[in-house]
């Protein structure tokens, strides 16, 4: 006859499960991986302020753009370098506008840290016709890193490049 033999096994190793050294190891590595990666957040939030910079300059030129022939005014974008904002003014004529008074779009202001350059006037006017003055406003770092450039041409195209 066969015998019923029982077999005796600890408890500790009849369940699965992880030793501390095992644990240890696992949570050092996970600390490694977050400290290689967030460096790279940071830099991607402030890629995306250039980014997002760039996109607005885009937006209220184009706004001004399109007023200006819907509404067979000049219109005009300011840019104020020192307080780093800009806005859509309207002018009070259809070409040679002696004054641009109306504001179309409110005074909008650059995220912290990024900071913009024009390689021209600290104006961009748009007439009728859909031509503007050329242009070009530079978003840059404070170090004066540029990140994007957003050109305007005198037949009005505008366009957003980033570096």
């Amino acid at each position: 006859m066969k015998s019923h033999v029982r077999r005796i096994v600890p408890v500790a190793l009849s369940q699965g499960g992880y030793s501390l050294v095992e644990m240890i190891v696992i949570m050092a590595i996970f600390g490694i991986l977050v400290a290689m990666t967030v460096p790279t957040f940071s830099d991607l939030r402030q890629r995306l302020q250039y980014r997002q910079a760039a996109q607005a300059t885009v937006a209220a030129l184009r706004l001004a753009k399109s007023r200006a022939v819907m509404t067979n005014r000049q219109h005009q974008v300011q840019f104020n370098s020192a307080n780093r904002t800009f806005e859509v003014r309207q002018g009070n004529l259809a070409t040679a506008s002696t004054a641009f008074t109306t504001v179309v779009r409110s005074a909008e202001s650059y995220p912290a840290g990024v900071f913009m350059n024009l390689s021209t006037a600290a104006t961009i006017t748009f007439n009728p016709t859909g031509s503007a003055t050329q242009g070009t406003v530079r978003i840059s770092t404070a170090a004066d890193a540029v990140q994007h450039r957003v050109m305007v041409g005198t037949s009005g195209r505008i366009r957003q490049v980033k570096y």
